[in-house]
């Protein structure tokens, strides 16, 4: 694994998750209970890695909307998995098995921010129909980034040449 320091941070996730809430519970999300898994954008997969990857440092943030099952939480964490290592929302398998390896996730249900070098954001939901799974994910994806915006739009304000974070 290689590191870097990414301005996004659990903080500003959480907040994003928080702020989607209401719509995921509007499409059934509570009842149905979902898993959400956020990968930590300081951490990118490594090909050449000779160690184990310990995915728990890397599946950063975990939450779970309504009651949700050890399956939804397997399959949260399979989706992730695979976007963090290939780079593709966890659905690109699904529609191109010549990219699958043994043990790969073929649901739909992930996408990510490319942060660049390497370095994404993966966010991955699990607990509804695929199709709801691919929404909530984006739609956390774009609460981060609107939040991330306004920190922007915030520094500028402010004439400041720093960090948003």
């Amino acid at each position: 694994m290689i590191k870097f320091k990414s301005t996004i941070v659990a903080e500003i996730i959480s907040e994003a998750i928080i702020l989607s809430t209401p719509l995921i519970e509007a499409i059934g999300g509570k009842e149905k209970g979902i898993a959400i898994v956020v990968t930590n954008p300081n951490i990118k997969f490594d090909p050449n890695a000779t160690d184990d990857v310990n995915f728990d440092e890397v599946a950063w943030v975990k939450r779970e909307i309504g009651l949700t099952t050890d399956k939804r939480r397997k399959y949260a964490l399979a989706k992730a998995f695979y976007s963090w290592k290939s780079g593709t929302p966890s659905k690109y398998a699904a529609t191109n098995p010549e990219v699958l390896s043994d043990g790969d996730c073929i649901w739909g249900g992930s996408h990510l921010i490319d942060l660049g070098s390497g370095y994404s954001l993966v966010v991955a939901v699990s607990g509804m129909k695929e199709c709801e799974d691919e929404f909530i994910s984006k739609l956390i994806i774009n609460a981060i980034q609107m939040i991330l915006g306004r920190k922007v739009a915030a520094l500028k304000e402010s004439d400041k040449l720093s960090a948003i974070v």
